[in-house]
């Protein structure tokens, strides 16, 4: 990622960081895509996606001062030019804390019409009440697990060394691998990003042990959650060549946010329901 746009936008992070108590739809920052998508191998690599943002901090008084609360869903399409950038969509939130509505129809959208006008795309904003949880459980992705392989790992810088000749002359329909060990690190502040990985694909069969290696190589390296989805896909897509791909990311919820990102060669239907870490 270029130095100098992380600069840039740590300053206006720094000048936005403070919680402001009425609502500042200001504090929104968004995010070029471009900026990623122009390191990729392939191009076009992903025709498919979407990134889900799940939002736990969500409040507001009525109008005669009584507190509300709610939890949201945002649904960002994966061919937007930008995305919001998480730390600014929290201060956002947090400035309708004492901001007055008639209900929460219109906080619906208030928070629609700013997140589209900051990114310059239409997106789909849903807030449920907090009863619409009860009857919800915890999530598990499907699949075989590659976190009990406990092979030997020696690199933790991002690379893709792993990936070369990583399949075998086998042909494998709809496997579905998973890790819930996957840590990256924000471009910004450098905290760790903790998330769970589903691998979905057809074609040759990838060896497990290279898979591993490789998606353990992002540790100590510093992406945006939907960059390392996408930057994993356009990896997978072009040194493995499988038929089809599909890969989602769920990242352990931080700042009151968790985000899921999928990313894949045709349409896909992931469930957005919590995992137990978030």
């Amino acid at each position: 990622m270029n130095k100098n746009f992380i600069i840039n936008l740590k300053r206006k992070m720094l000048k936005n960081n403070i919680y402001k108590n009425q609502y500042s739809p200001e504090l929104l920052q968004k995010i070029s895509r471009k900026k990623n998508r122009i390191l990729l191998k392939s191009n076009n690599s992903f025709s498919y996606g979407e990134d889900i943002w799940n939002l736990y901090e969500i409040s507001w008084l009525q109008k005669n001062g009584f507190p509300q609360i709610a939890i949201g869903e945002i649904i960002v399409p994966f061919d937007t030019e930008y995305f919001i950038e998480s730390k600014s969509l929290k201060l956002y939130l947090n400035s309708l804390n004492q901001t007055f509505f008639d209900n929460e129809s219109d906080v619906s959208k208030v928070i629609q019409s700013d997140l589209t006008h900051c990114i310059l795309h239409d997106i789909k904003v849903t807030l449920f009440p907090i009863s619409y949880f009860s009857s919800k459980k915890i999530n598990f992705f499907e699949g075989e697990c590659l976190d009990d392989y406990n092979i030997n790992i020696k690199n933790f810088e991002y690379n893709t060394n792993d990936l070369l000749n990583a399949t075998e002359p086998v042909k494998i329909k709809n496997k579905t691998l998973f890790t819930n060990l996957f840590k990256a690190n924000c471009p910004i502040t450098n905290q760790p990003d903790w998330g769970s990985v589903q691998i979905i694909y057809s074609g040759n069969r990838i060896k497990k042990k290279n898979i591993i290696k490789y998606l353990f190589s992002f540790r100590k390296h510093r992406e945006y959650h939907e960059q390392c989805a996408e930057i994993i896909f356009d990896d997978i897509k072009h040194f493995c060549k499988p038929n089809e791909l599909f890969i989602y990311l769920r990242f352990v919820r931080r700042g009151g946010i968790d985000i899921n990102i999928w990313r894949g060669t045709r349409s896909f239907a992931p469930i957005n329901s919590r995992l137990a870490r978030q």
